[in-house]
């Protein structure tokens, strides 16, 4: 799955992880966002109260953004545990809810393989879906490792032997070449 699509779509279902890593990424971009704002003023003077409409016409669309990504990543959440995205109005009932929401989205595990939202192709609590083609070409989390048999949770510190086009962690790449393809360059640096 795309950033974009974890971003900006409604349909779907995402895992814990990638539900984390998107907020992480929603409201550091808010921080950065607000300092810039801080920044602009300081630099031509003008205080937040002074500055109403130039900052409301920077912070309206940012809020709006903000607002559309919340509630996609959200409601991808609630399809991973196989319910409605409707289930997010249960954070308005009142003392209990946002608990409640918070500890199924964001410490429950969603449910195994498919369900009514989607196939299930991700693989568990990987930080990136196996087909989103802009991280991982082809495709790398997910797949066990062609030396340690491990699954590769993400694209990040794995990559493809250059010998056989098989996925590999970055520390099991130089043993792999070695054993597998006897490699009298890799096995002299060893």
């Amino acid at each position: 799955m795309s950033i974009s699509k974890i971003l900006f779509s409604f349909s779907g279902r995402i895992p814990r992880q990638t539900y984390w890593l998107a907020h992480l990424g929603i409201w550091a971009s808010v921080i950065a966002f607000a300092m810039i704002l801080g920044i602009i003023g300081a630099l031509f003077g003008t205080r937040a109260h002074s500055s109403g409409f130039p900052v409301m016409v920077l912070t309206v669309p940012m809020y709006l953004c903000v607002l559309w990504c919340s509630l996609a990543v959200t409601v991808k959440r609630w399809h991973d545990h196989g319910k409605s995205g409707l289930w997010m109005l249960i954070s308005f009932v009142p003392f209990i809810g946002p608990f409640w929401a918070l500890a199924e989205l964001g410490f429950l595990e969603g449910t195994q393989g498919p369900n009514k939202f989607d196939d299930g192709i991700f693989s568990g609590d990987s930080a990136l879906a196996v087909d989103d083609p802009l991280f991982s070409t082809p495709p790398i989390a997910g797949r066990q490792c062609v030396y340690c048999q491990q699954t590769i949770v993400s694209f990040i510190g794995a990559e493809l032997c250059g010998e056989c086009n098989e996925p590999a962690h970055v520390g099991c790449t130089r043993e792999h070449v070695a054993s597998a393809h006897r490699s009298p360059a890799v096995a002299a640096y060893s």
